[in-house]
């Protein structure tokens, strides 16, 4: 049995363990990481990638805790900033994902993964273009990304504020500090909750809508969030013991 199987709980564990975790820790030797400079970028961006999208996803969750509704207008602002930095993250790893598919040493490694680890790689291949989710995931998350994420696009920015005009409370706030964790644009958190209108419903307003529209469009990026942790996390242990643990 291998070090990571042990590390690994089975199907019946998982079940009544859901706290308790375990962890393993390996030591890498940089010389060697640097001999395969092709394979390693691809690695250390996985690990990078993993890290990022870990630390956005467990902010994401803080925001999340005992919030029955989307009342503060604060706290909306920043489950939805967390939203748009995991699916900005998600995007940057399947573009890792299509890279680790293309080097033949690095895809052969898949095949030396469990189960798990292989359909998890399986389901966020399937989103790559041309893949039997690329649809889907280009709805649901590409749509969020180009338009919401990290690209603050012009056209995109006056439609929104266009129809909050119309439809929206036409008072908001914006308020600055000398502590700069008081600062906040309010008027801008308005005009981008105007946009994720636009892109998960038919303009509006209504709460408990939201929330639903949120949670569904949550459903399918959550998925391939877990898969990407199952997978990279296998993958990169794997990797690491075969070239260049300490």
């Amino acid at each position: 049995m291998h070090d990571w199987d042990r590390v690994s709980p089975t199907k019946n564990e998982r079940k009544g363990t859901r706290h308790l975790s375990r962890t393993l820790t390996l030591y890498v030797n940089l010389d060697r990481l640097a001999s395969s400079p092709e394979d390693s970028s691809v690695v250390l961006r996985l690990m990078m990638a993993c890290n990022d999208l870990t630390m956005a996803n467990a902010k994401f969750g803080e925001t999340q805790k005992g919030r029955a509704r989307i009342e503060d207008d604060v706290e909306w602002a920043a489950t939805v900033y967390f939203l748009r930095l995991q699916i900005g993250h998600l995007n940057e790893t399947l573009h890792i994902i299509e890279n680790l598919r293309g080097r033949s040493d690095l895809f052969a490694l898949v095949d030396r993964c469990s189960q798990q680890a292989q359909e998890a790689f399986a389901k966020l291949t399937a989103c790559l273009k041309g893949g039997r989710d690329f649809k889907t995931y280009e709805s649901q998350m590409m749509r969020i990304r180009n338009t919401a994420s990290f690209h603050y696009d012009d056209k995109v920015v006056r439609r929104a504020l266009k129809s909050r005009v119309k439809t929206g409370t036409k008072r908001q706030s914006v308020t600055v500090s000398n502590d700069v964790r008081r600062v906040r644009f309010g008027v801008a958190d308005a005009v981008v909750d105007t946009i994720f209108d636009h892109l998960w419903m038919s303009g509006g307003r209504d709460i408990d809508q939201k929330d639903q529209k949120l949670d569904a469009a949550l459903g399918f990026g959550e998925g391939l969030f877990r898969a990407c942790l199952e997978f990279s996390q296998e993958f990169i242990m794997r990797y690491v013991r075969m070239n260049c643990a300490r």
